[in-house]
């Protein structure tokens, strides 16, 4: 491996560590992934600074949690602050090329995530700068798919049933269709990763690359779904149909099928990815970082999704869930040359910079998250706790973990009982792992510590364009 090895950063959306056959899943999601296994670090207890985009990359790119964070148009939607320091800017200073190429309507210039690249491409935002003029997003002329989502979300949801044959089922199913023909919400691993290949192309080595997969982020895309195989009546309507009962939040296993086809599917295009770069010589000069922002619900505790706005599915709370299915997420190093191995010691998504700093044998800025301990071989003893936290309007949640215990805390949460729904208790623990009287005292000071008001963290000013936020409703998200 040379002195100065590209680095490819893939983020999946929404992708759990359990999905994962390289993890164990019992589908074969991951082949291409299962493929590099003799050759990555494999990191069985990473975990995500946050359960959802907004509160998660500003951890990958800048070691940032919610509460260190700046807020954009309101405090749910999360950015970086000005000045901050990003992996892309100190591997610039190091003399790397570094570009973006992603379509995440989260992750835009305007909340700061480009800072550090030389090039910057959100892919989503450019399509609907062509799709929308100025003149065309004042006119009434103009259907507002989001807002039409989620009013037929509130007469399906809370609901004991949604029959297969119901007037809600087939307004959701058109609903889909005309999603579709006037464009997906999301784009496409096919697109994204091409688009990553053509850049790579004409960019001198050192190369730092930091592409985003959006494809298992709902609405499942019925075409993905059909690539990947794995789903037998894949027609569209047929998905649609599962789809509505995902978005009524009734149990739906089917659902569960289109999840893991859409994985194989994202799987083939990054075996693509593997293909370009042995074709065209990079290969043995290339480490790659495989990771995802958070998790998903697969109602598990009786809920869909990855966020709560305005919702209050399994804990009475109208707030963000920081379940484990949420914040477990795969993380594999492929480091050429390098024998596999698989590191059982916890890991935060927040420390990506000081295993780029092992690798490369460089000194890089020190973040606000720091344990000052080798990850690669996991063997040093780790001191740090683990958290993830979230800030909306409604409060901060945080919860921390170490190698046996987590602590969950919700600012002004009512009392929650164990129900077999939720697994939350009011400033306590997961149910799972124990009672209160278990909790290291460290954990608990740890979050007393970190612990904010909404109000006290800076802003970004600007505005959220009527487009992007008509997009991100059709993605499933309510300001």
């Amino acid at each position: 491996m040379v002195d100065q090895p590209n680095i490819i950063l893939l983020t999946v959306d929404c992708l759990r560590y359990d999905r994962c056959s390289f993890n164990g899943h019992f589908r074969e999601t991951t082949q291409n992934l299962d493929n590099m296994l003799q050759e990555s670090v494999v990191f069985d207890q990473a975990y995500s600074t946050g359960p959802w985009t907004s509160d998660s990359v500003p951890g990958i790119l800048a070691g940032l949690h919610s509460h260190n964070s700046a807020y954009f148009d309101s405090p749910n939607l999360k950015a970086i602050p000005r000045g901050t320091t990003t992996i892309a800017e100190d591997l610039s200073s190091q003399g790397y090329n570094t570009f973006a190429i992603l379509s995440n309507p989260h992750l835009t210039k305007g909340r700061n995530f480009d800072i550090g690249f030389d090039k910057f491409q959100n892919i989503r935002s450019d399509l609907n700068e062509k799709r929308f003029s100025e003149e065309d997003s004042k006119s009434n002329s103009i259907i507002q798919l989001g807002d039409i989502l989620w009013k037929l979300r509130e007469r399906m949801q809370n609901r004991d049933q949604l029959r297969i044959i119901s007037p809600y089922t087939h307004m959701f199913s058109s609903y889909r269709s005309i999603q579709k023909f006037r464009g997906w919400p999301t784009i496409s691993a096919q697109e994204v990763i091409s688009k990553l290949c053509n850049t790579i192309d004409g960019t001198d080595r050192p190369f730092f690359a930091w592409s985003h997969l959006m494809d298992l982020h709902a609405p499942l895309n019925p075409e993905s779904v059909k690539e990947g195989g794995l789903l037998e009546n894949d027609s569209s309507y047929r998905q649609y149909i599962y789809d509505a009962r995902r978005a009524a939040n009734i149990q739906e296993s089917r659902y569960n099928l289109m999840y893991d086809s859409t994985l194989r599917y994202i799987d083939q295009w990054i075996g693509k990815l593997v293909e370009y770069l042995k074709n065209n010589g990079y290969w043995e000069d290339t480490i790659i970082i495989l990771t995802s922002d958070h998790g998903e619900a697969l109602h598990e505790k009786g809920v869909y999704g990855h966020v709560s706005l305005g919702e209050e599915f399994a804990h009475d709370e109208p707030r963000h869930y920081l379940y484990d299915e949420l914040l477990h997420v795969p993380l594999m190093v492929r480091i050429p040359n390098k024998d596999g191995s698989r590191v059982q010691r916890q890991f935060s998504l927040a420390w990506i910079n000081e295993i780029l700093e092992e690798i490369l044998g460089e000194d890089l800025t020190s973040f606000p998250a720091e344990t000052g301990v080798s990850h690669l071989d996991g063997n040093e003893e780790l001191e740090s706790p683990v958290y993830s936290d979230s800030i909306t309007e409604n409060g901060h949640t945080i919860a921390v973990r170490n190698q046996k215990y987590k602590y969950t805390k919700m600012e002004h949460a009512r009392e929650i009982s164990d129900d077999g729904i939720g697994s939350y208790l009011s400033n306590g623990i997961e149910n799972k792992l124990g009672s209160m009287s278990q909790i290291p005292i460290e954990l608990i000071e740890f979050s007393e510590a970190h612990f904010c008001e909404p109000s006290s963290l800076s802003a970004v000013n600007a505005e959220l364009g009527e487009n992007v936020d008509d997009l991100l409703k059709q993605l499933g998200y309510k300001n």
